[in-house]
Order: C-alpha cells, then sequence, then structure tokens
C-alpha cells in the first residue's frame, strides 16, 4: 500500500518481484512489476507468467467494478517484466462485492466460475465456467467456451481437468437440491461439450464445505455439526458413481489426498479439550 497523506488519497497495489537467488547468502531484488488489486494466484509457463488478482472497485488502477483479473507478464528479462494482455470478469454492478472468481488452472487454459445469484428465474442456483486459453507461448489470452453448470463455484477445488475431462461438483443455491456432480469432455478451449452427471445422495439437505479431486476419485464433504465425507468414483467420466461414506466431527474446510492418505482440515467445536 502507498499512502500519499499530502493528498489524502490511499493507494493500493500488489506486485510481482523478480528475486535472483543464484547466490543464497545475497538475494537480489532485480525487477517488479504493479498489480491492480489483491492477488489471488499465478502460473509460470515457459516465458510468461499468469497473475490472478481480485479488484474491488476501490483500489489503485483498478477495474470500476468488482473484477477477477487475468494478466499475462513477460518475464523472459525479470528486469524488464512487461504486460502482455489482460483480461476482466466483472460484476453486473458495482455493488455486487461478492464477485470473486475461482481459477483452476492447467499449463493451457484457465477455468474460471463463481457465485452469479440471479435471484429470478428458473437458473437463480445455478451458473457458468469460463474457459480462457493461456496456451499461446507469448502470452496473449484468449476466450473459449462457456460451461453450464447446476450449481456455485465457491473455490477452485470445484474444478478440475485430467485427461480431456473437465470434473465439477457445484453446489445449488437455495433450492434445497443435492451437490451436481458433472463432467465434460474438453477437446479444445472453445470445444467443450456435456459427458455426464449425477446427484449426491444426502443423509439430509446440506451444502458443500469442501472439494477435492484427486485422479479418477473425487471426495466431497457436505456440512453439518458432523460432516459427511462422500467419495465419488470417476474411473469412467460418462458415468460418476458415488462410493463410500465417513462421518466425522467439526468442519473440514481443506483436503489434501496423499497416496493412500487423505488428511482433513478444519475444526471441531465439540472437542472437550479445545475447538
Amino acid at each position: 500500500q502507498d499512502w500519499s497523506y499530502d493528498t489524502g488519497v490511499v493507494r493500493q497495489t500488489s506486485r510481482v518481484v523478480a528475486l535472483d537467488v543464484r547466490d543464497p547468502a545475497k538475494i537480489a531484488s532485480v525487477g517488479d512489476f504493479a498489480i491492480p488489486g489483491e492477488v489471488s494466484d499465478s502460473r509460470v509457463v515457459g516465458d510468461v507468467m499468469y497473475v490472478v488478482s481480485f479488484q474491488n472497485g476501490y483500489c489503485w488502477s483498478c477495474e470500476t467494478s468488482p473484477s477477477t483479473v487475468v494478466m499475462s507478464l513477460g518475464i523472459k528479462d525479470p528486469r524488464a517484466i512487461a504486460k502482455v494482455d489482460q483480461v476482466a470478469f466483472s460484476s453486473p454492478s458495482a455493488s455486487y462485492s461478492w464477485w470473486k472468481r475461482s481459477v483452476s488452472a492447467t499449463n493451457t487454459r484457465f477455468w474460471i466460475g463463481g457465485p452469479e445469484y440471479t435471484w429470478t428465474g428458473t437458473d437463480h442456483a445455478k451458473s457458468t465456467i469460463q474457459a480462457l486459453d493461456v496456451s499461446d507461448a507469448s502470452g496473449k489470452l484468449s476466450l473459449g467456451a462457456t460451461v453450464k453448470l447446476d450449481g456455485m463455484i465457491q473455490s477452485r477445488w470445484q474444478m478440475d481437468e485430467s485427461g480431456g475431462v473437465l470434473r465439477v461438483i457445484s453446489q445449488p443455491g437455495w433450492s434445497g437440491d443435492s451437490p451436481s456432480v458433472q463432467t465434460f469432455t474438453v477437446k479444445s478451449s472453445t470445444d467443450v461439450t456435456p459427458l455426464g452427471s449425477m446427484k449426491l445422495v444426502l443423509p439430509k439437505p446440506e451444502s458443500l464445505m469442501s472439494v477435492r479431486f484427486d485422479g479418477t476419485r473425487a471426495y466431497a464433504i457436505a456440512a453439518e455439526r458432523k460432516d459427511p465425507l462422500f467419495t465419488i468414483d470417476l474411473t469412467d467420466p460418462a458415468k460418476p458413481l458415488q462410493k463410500g461414506e465417513l462421518e466425522m466431527p467439526g468442519w473440514v474446510y481443506h483436503m489434501e489426498p496423499r497416496g493412500n492418505r487423505l488428511l482433513g482440515l478444519g475444526f471441531d467445536q465439540g472437542n472437550p479439550e479445545g475447538a
């Protein structure tokens, strides 16, 4: 943050900083580049860095409406980092402060999705994922297909591309419906078609808390004081199958697959030794 006391204006920005670490005893900054807003993710492919930022409409040099912005930077010469291209996914209204997109990335494309409440009509509980092609070696960005979902995207972990298939687990809004598992055939960033789908069978109406994909498996946790963990078989992506179920205390917000183990991170308010 840069605080300009003489004008009374606050300018907020993030920065990409290039460090020379060839001598660990003398790490030196050799270049930097200002990024408006809050950086949420980044990825380097070849000589290009892709930076994802959220701009709330009030930060220095940011979009006028809340936006998730993907910017490509040329980093071949770290002393002269330069912007190549930019795509902004802006909210339909400056008042929609919840318009923060989640991004799942591969080396050739980004999948960008988030909540899209419309309040009216039959699609009030649905949303979309936008494909963004990042395969150009120079860093040029190109919009791809728009994928229609049965529910909402709240985090990057709900989206995953593997073996030419996009797998998504989404949560319908206030419809009381169960989380939806959907798969799509990905021939290119502009050619994405529905492949398979299923609804999770829950013991009672609940909402997604955590999702994680791991090869041909997916894990989903629904929210209550005792979180049920559901396993999903994606061996045949055209026919997703719900398999095991495990009840656990507390809330689990994030999962990490580790071979034949799954680590869950969360908290338990009912633990007598403390939450």
